[in-house]
């Protein structure tokens, strides 16, 4: 028989022959007969069997082997009692699916670090008018260029107008696609290179001629509409009827300002727009120099917004500076509502584990008589209770998997 499927049994009766064959050729070598000396060797070895019943359970995990057992009859007795393996499995399942569900949502969206480099340091801009009964507004154009030249608390800032709808034309089916028009600066500002090709340039943004016709692919748009071609870099595409020449691909991991967005062109802001000084529908985002806090960067862009003030007092009289963290920004019109959805998710997990300790409860009571016997036929209320854990395990397992794939589907 092969090593492999050896029983243990046979290795243990095979090494005793092996030992009482050799005390029985030591024996004969001191003048014994064959009878006397195989007698011999076995008065010295002792009892056989109970020999082998000691190497047997010196040789094997007593607690695993019963852990063991129990499961199988916790799968026979939940094969007798299908509805009641059915109900139990189907609580854990719903419980189990619908918090992982909201849960991995919460972490995606309010736990998780934003997908750039060094997230810390990225910060949102914004406009506060106190006096106009707002708290907190998106950034004006004009305000962000008077920031970014007079600012010493960042490496750099970015603009983005993210209401842009683009109509894309051409080689295959006509799509209307969210996109964002934006600073060059943005790239740098969140240290995100192109996967290939490259991003616009300032001059580009400048130049009205130049940032109407080229743009910055998503990865998702990339492989959806292009097949993932790299030869779509510096080929021409029609966006709004206008032939716009593809610069580059973003990564699959950029998102911004959200994973809607599949592309990106240069924002222009001819000089009368910035004239006006109230166009607050700005997205604007900044990066702070190593070394300062929040607090030194919010007391600087307080200074600057003081200045503007007194600059023009009619558009920017009480108008102060708002400042915060970057994904603080982007998750605060959802964190309250995830948090109350991931407790309420969790309270419903919670009542169906008491309602599924409830059918535990009532199936033992209606098995009293059972238990009655077994105690009277020398069972341990310590052995009791691990048959009856051992019922629950085919139930945690087939609750845990059913809810698991639920979770993955959802």
């Amino acid at each position: 028989m092969a090593w492999w499927k050896r029983e243990p049994e046979d290795d243990t009766a095979a090494q005793i022959e092996s030992y009482l064959a050799h005390e029985t050729d030591e024996n004969i070598a001191r003048g014994m007969t064959e009878e006397d000396a195989r007698a011999a060797a076995r008065r010295k070895f002792g009892n056989a069997t109970a020999v082998r019943e000691q190497i047997y359970e010196m040789s094997r995990l007593p607690w695993l082997e019963d852990l063991r057992r129990d499961t199988l009859l916790g799968i026979r007795q939940l094969r007798r009692s299908p509805a009641f393996a059915a109900a139990g499995i189907g609580i854990l399942a719903l419980g189990i699916a619908a918090t992982t569900v909201i849960f991995s949502i919460a972490y995606g969206v309010l736990l998780r670090d934003l997908p750039f480099e060094d997230p810390s340091r990225l910060v949102a801009l914004g406009t506060s008018l106190r006096t106009a009964g707002l708290g907190k507004t998106y950034a004006g154009a004009a305000d962000y260029f008077d920031w970014r030249k007079r600012q010493q608390v960042f490496d750099d800032l970015a603009l983005t107008r993210a209401i842009a709808n683009f109509n894309l034309t051409g080689a295959g089916e006509p799509e209307r696609l969210l996109g964002a028009r934006t600073t060059a600066s943005l790239f740098s500002t969140l240290r995100a290179a192109p996967l290939i090709g490259r991003t616009f340039t300032e001059e580009e943004q400048l130049d009205p001629g130049k940032a109407s016709s080229v743009a910055v692919l998503s990865h998702g748009l990339w492989q959806r509409r292009f097949g993932g071609n790299p030869a779509i870099i510096g080929s021409t595409i029609l966006l709004n009827g206008t032939p716009t020449q593809v610069l580059g691909i973003m990564g699959r991991e950029f998102q911004y300002p959200s994973r809607e967005f599949e592309l990106w062109t240069p924002l222009y802001l001819p000089a009368d727009e910035l004239k006006g000084r109230l166009d607050y529908s700005y997205l604007c985002v900044a990066r702070l120099r190593p070394g300062l806090t929040l607090e030194q960067a919010g007391a600087q862009m307080s200074i600057i917004a003081a200045d503007l003030a007194r600059e023009y007092p009619r558009t920017n009289k009480g108008a102060e500076v708002y400042i915060g963290p970057m994904l603080n920004d982007m998750t605060g019109s959802v964190r309250s509502s995830l948090w109350m959805l991931l407790a309420a998710v969790g309270v419903l997990f919670l009542v169906g584990c008491l309602n599924l300790a409830n059918l535990l409860l009532a199936r033992a009571v209606n098995r009293d008589r059972e238990l009655t016997i077994r105690a009277s036929l020398g069972a341990t209320q310590t052995r009791l209770a691990r048959q009856s854990f051992g019922e629950t395990i085919p139930l945690a397992m087939g609750g845990c998997a059913l809810g698991l794939l639920a979770a993955h589907w959802l």
